[in-house]
């Protein structure tokens, strides 16, 4: 059995996808499961209208640390998947604190990339 997404919307901005089906295949054939919607719009008033990937790391998190808890399900594989979810949702929040320090937080837009005249002038004398 395998599990498959498939991009069913996409960004008119970015052309990156927000809304996936998701499908088992297998060899009885194709069964429809379900469908993810990210987060998508980057206008204040339609910020909040999809799952963030912090989410998704958060509920695969939460779901680990239960396989982890139960001695039948509890293995070294599980635990390197909980460190590196864990690393992911940590590089996500470093990400939003440098985007809001830029003030594009919640846009689309790009963290200004400073000039050397402005990165020599933050270097304090000793």
């Amino acid at each position: 059995m395998s599990v498959e997404f498939i991009p069913v919307e996409y960004s008119e901005i970015s052309n990156f996808p927000w809304a996936f089906t998701i499908r088992l295949a297998n060899e009885d054939g194709i069964t429809p499961v379900g469908a993810l919607v990210f987060q998508h719009d980057y206008s204040p008033e339609q910020y909040e209208n999809g799952i963030t990937m912090e989410a998704l790391a958060g509920f695969l998190i939460e779901r680990l640390e239960g396989y982890q808890a139960d001695p039948v399900t509890n293995c070294s594989e599980n635990a390197e998947m909980l460190t590196h979810l864990r690393r992911f949702v940590e590089t996500t929040q470093r990400r939003a604190a440098a985007r809001k320090a830029a003030g594009v937080y919640g846009q689309y837009a790009a963290i200004p990339i400073a000039t050397e005249e402005e990165e020599v002038s933050d270097v304090q004398p000793a």
